[in-house]
């Protein structure tokens, strides 16, 4: 089939777009792919296969025998050719920091009315905090209740950190941020993340994809750049991509599922002949229908396991939609109505007809090299309304570290020159260390010839120099055949080969290494090759600041994707939730947050500002909870001070250093003034009770003289009757001169007055 033609490419109505207009819009994107145009990556499937190959050192050793001027055919056994494991180690450091930066998608609504939703709970909240005491004393006085919730803030200081942590959410909000990391850790996200890395390393560029399976779950996995297909773009985000597609290989009971009645077995086997005897498919010239390649046994087809390459790829087009508003109904409403690209109103309607272009992503899975395809049509994913055609997206979330005219920049290509220059520095030091001379001696034969050994014998050289090498002693006989004497030692000492450039070239390594971290971004920190045991903390966190900041291109990029990544996410979701299709999330997220998301058709992701906010490293994770346990500890032991558990708690929830400080040190002073103003009252309370101590005091003081004052008037009346009494029985008495008698009736009123006054003072004593 032939490519699109000029009049097919501009084709608006939507209504037309079908089958045959999806297919030839994927043959020609796949043409221009495979003739290595300039408009896409093509021409860089080479080098990055090289790039990759340097990652995991397995470069071909090849290139550098013919640097060294050897024969590529002659096995030279004293040289080890290996590539020396440099740079995966260097890769195992550049992925273990980036899988320790832990992020949090957080998505904010930022259209008019969830904006003015928020503006209204945060001031109600405020309002509740400033008139709590009030309200509460008009409840209590009453007895209705005034306030239907109780917000968990003191004050506005408290609500304020909150709103600035995020925490203050809509119920969509939440449910879609529950939703994102629910997928994300159902699909894996450090492990895609671990592999972007390595793609934006050795590519320059990473992709993901959304995409829901055949069962109806939502899936997010990791593109190969090599097998990715763009078009042209001129910014490393690629907002302006206008096309995108992956090659993939699947086998054809794989293409079953997914293609499902689009192509009849007849299409299966024709497709299976097409792709036999490639990818490791079997041939099928002696199976000459459908019917020959049935197995009964297994009630499948003997080409089920082939493997078939597909090219699944996505493309902006531009659909024209006509509305037309007529005169109002008899209710009052105008009614507007969809019309058809080609629509031609008449003069006296033309007025009320509209014309609005939209530009919306459209897909297709071409079998290569065949006019077959499946999956056609437009993207439906996106959460569109009829006012909202233009937020339909590509499923494909890609991001590159720096792009020029199509062409990446990659960090394993700005070492290779480097890997190279320590592999061949290598094979130097081999080539000197193999060939070195040990150290040895230079012996003299005529001056150790005939010496004499006794008994008529002599000594051979070779045992005198064995003897030598022994005991360090020699014998010699200096006198010449000739007569003359020998003028030198015969034995002298050799010190071998000159190892002086086995040192330079493991100097050359060494440099080497050092060039391949400064242009990585790596130091001697982060890579842990040789720590400093006397750096301070401060220190050695500047330094892996630093190190993130030469890879800030790397975490930029992981953000954007993982953020396209969401968007997608939820788009889809919402589609999926208003048509029942997420209710297997039901026990993960809640059939509450369902429901919102399937409520939510009036709000849409593309008036969501969503951002990445980076969780706590360790070590700040490790001194956050190493003061939040100091204060715990110092309120567990005082019983002041510090904070409380549930204080801990609270600080706990935020992700971000900053807020997380700010939350202790404020809730340090708000336990601290709650501790002040406890004192307080107890101080009153004491002096209230001192005083009411000595009030009860006096007051008991004065009861007692009461007391007492009652029983001395008692006693006084006891005393006078009796002396009245006394008194009278004297008069009465016969004895005349006897009671005249002065001193005698003296007497006796002195002895009773005496005897009751004892008595009283006995009394006083004992009451008291």
């Amino acid at each position: 089939m032939a490519d699109l033609t000029a009049s097919e490419v501009i084709e608006l109505d939507p209504n037309k777009k079908k089958k045959d207009f999806c297919m030839k819009a994927a043959k020609g994107i796949w043409l221009r792919y495979m003739t290595g145009s300039s408009v896409n990556f093509y021409r860089q499937k080479v080098q990055w296969k090289l790039n990759e190959k340097y990652a995991m050192g397995r470069q071909p050793i090849n290139r550098y025998k013919k640097i060294l001027g050897r024969d590529t055919t002659i096995n030279y056994d004293h040289l080890n050719f290996a590539v020396t494991k440099i740079m995966p180690k260097i890769f195992d450091i550049l992925i273990g920091m980036m899988s320790r930066l832990d992020f949090q998608v957080q998505l904010d609504a930022i259209d008019p009315g969830s904006c003015d939703a928020k503006l209204k709970e945060q001031y109600r909240m405020e309002a509740e905090i400033i008139l709590r005491d009030m309200i509460s004393s008009i409840e209590k006085e009453t007895g209705v209740k005034l306030s239907d919730t109780s917000i968990p803030y003191d004050s506005i200081d408290e609500l304020a950190m909150d709103i600035e942590a995020g925490n203050l959410k809509l119920d969509f909000e939440i449910a879609s941020e529950e939703l994102v990391e629910l997928i994300f850790n159902n699909n894996c996200l450090e492990e895609i993340i671990i592999t972007l890395v390595r793609d934006l390393a050795n590519c320059g560029m990473g992709v993901t994809r959304h995409y829901v399976t055949a069962g109806g779950l939502i899936k997010v996995r990791r593109v190969d750049p090599k097998r990715f297909v763009s078009g042209f773009v001129t910014t490393r985000d690629f907002r302006e991509m206008n096309q995108a597609g992956e090659e993939i290989f699947m086998s054809i009971q794989d293409l079953r599922e997914v293609a499902g009645n689009e192509f009849t077995e007849q299409d299966y086997y024709e497709i299976a002949c097409h792709f036999q005897s490639s990818w490791g498919n079997q041939t099928l010239s002696s199976y000459g229908s459908v019917a020959d390649c049935y197995i009964p046994s297994s009630g499948g087809y003997i080409y089920d396991k082939f493997i078939v390459r597909i090219f699944d790829c996505e493309f902006v087009t531009t659909d024209r939609y006509a509305h037309t508003v007529d005169k109002p109904n008899r209710y009052g409403n105008k009614e507007t109505r969809q019309k058809s690209a080609n629509y031609k109103p008449s003069a006296r309607s033309e007025k009320y007809t509209k014309y609005t272009d939209y530009k919306v992503w459209y897909g297709c899975k071409l079998i290569i090299g065949m006019d077959k395809c499946y999956g056609w049509g437009k993207i439906q994913f996106p959460n569109v309304e009829a006012n909202r055609l233009n937020e339909s997206k590509s499923t494909f979330a890609v991001h590159a570290l720096h792009i020029d005219d199509m062409i990446t920049q990659t960090l394993t290509e700005r070492c290779i020159e480097f890997v190279d220059d320590i592999v061949l520095s290598f094979v130097q030091m081999q080539s000197y260390t193999a060939k070195a001379v040990p150290p040895g001696i230079a012996a003299d034969s005529a001056a150790l010839s005939n010496v004499p050994r006794g008994k008529g014998k002599t000594w051979e050289p070779l045992q005198l120099i064995e003897y030598y090498v022994k005991t360090g002693n020699i014998l010699t006989n200096m006198m010449l055949p000739n007569g003359q004497f020998l003028q030198r030692i015969p034995i002298e000492e050799l010190a071998g080969s000159d190892l002086n450039k086995v040192t330079f070239w493991f100097n050359k390594m060494l440099n080497g290494i050092d060039m391949i971290k400064q242009v990585m971004g790596l130091n001697d920190y982060t890579d842990a090759s040789n720590p400093n045991p006397e750096q301070s903390f401060k220190g050695a966190k500047l330094a892996v600041e630093g190190t993130q900041n030469s890879l800030q291109n790397i975490i930029t990029a992981l953000d954007a994707i993982v953020i396209k990544s969401a968007e997608g996410i939820i788009n889809r979701a919402q589609k999926m939730a208003q048509n029942g299709e997420l209710d297997y999330l039901a026990n993960a997220i809640g059939r509450k947050n369902l429901k919102v998301l399937g409520f939510s058709k009036e709000i849409s992701a593309a008036v969501f500002g969503m951002k990445l906010t980076p969780r706590m490293s360790q070590e700040e994770k490790s001194w956050l909870e190493m003061n939040i346990n100091q204060s715990l500890g110092q309120r567990s032991q005082n019983g002041t001070g510090g904070i409380e558990l549930e204080d801990a708690i609270a600080i706990r929830r935020y992700s971000n250093i900053k807020l997380a400080e700010k939350m202790l040190v404020y809730r340090r002073k708000k336990r601290q003034k709650e501790d002040e103003e406890k004192s307080q009252r107890l101080q009153e309370q004491n002096a209230q009770v001192q005083q009411q101590s000595a009030q009860n005091v006096e007051q008991m003081k004065q009861q007692t003289m009461q007391m007492e004052l009652e029983v001395y008037r008692t006693k006084k009346l006891d005393i006078d009757l009796q002396y009245e009494a006394a008194i009278i029985e004297l008069e009465k008495g016969k004895k005349l001169e006897e009671i005249h008698a002065k001193g005698s009736v003296d007497s006796a009123l002195q002895d009773v007055k005496l005897s009751a006054e004892q008595e009283m003072e006995a009394t006083k004593s004992k009451d008291k």
